[in-house]
């Protein structure tokens, strides 16, 4: 087999820079940070890392798990953070914009998340203040935390976690439990 490595027409440079370009300006109107001395493959590869990590903005069924219900049944979140939740279901089931509410490292183009990576879990920083920019976004960061595991129609509240110091620290067995019981 030929492992040898076919180098791009001038047409195929030419779309992989048009990419690039485009993406670059979605970038821009986004307030997305990006290398500028990046190969168009690697902005591409960043680009579809970038949307794997947004909340797709539509209306979404929610669920809680049975354990997140028993706490919330034994008061044992907060009223605060209570409040917070009603808001969150509130806003999944009509379809608003929920990744204000992401880690502010979204909007950097290269930035990873541990947990949507390994275990595809959201983590929402549970501030309960819709932002408008990047700038209040930083400052829209909360001590707690909802995992939750969301696809197109639906979206599962797991549990409400103090915020980790590292990101190895996100996600412990008693997450995955929850996961597993409530199928």
């Amino acid at each position: 087999m030929d492992n040898t490595k076919r180098e791009k027409t001038e047409l195929e440079k030419n779309i992989y820079k048009d990419i690039q370009s485009e993406i670059r300006k979605y970038y821009d109107s986004e307030g997305v940070e990006y290398k500028d001395k990046e190969e168009p493959e690697d902005t591409i590869i960043d680009f579809f890392s970038y949307l794997f990590r947004l909340i797709p903005v539509t209306q979404r069924k929610v669920h809680y798990s049975k354990e997140l219900l028993s706490k919330l049944n034994l008061n044992e979140i907060s009223k605060e953070y209570v409040e917070i939740l009603k808001m969150f279901e509130d806003s999944f089931s009509a379809g608003k914009d929920m990744n204000i509410f992401l880690s502010n490292n979204i909007k950097k183009s290269r930035a990873t998340d541990f947990l949507r990576y390994t275990w595809q879990l959201f983590h929402l920083h549970m501030s309960g203040k819709y932002v408008e920019d990047k700038k209040q976004m930083k400052n829209n960061r909360s001590d707690m935390q909802l995992l939750s595991i969301i696809d197109l129609n639906d979206v599962y509240f797991i549990d409400v976690i103090p915020h980790p110091t590292k990101p190895e620290e996100y996600f412990n067995i008693q997450s995955l439990e929850i996961i597993i019981k409530n199928g």
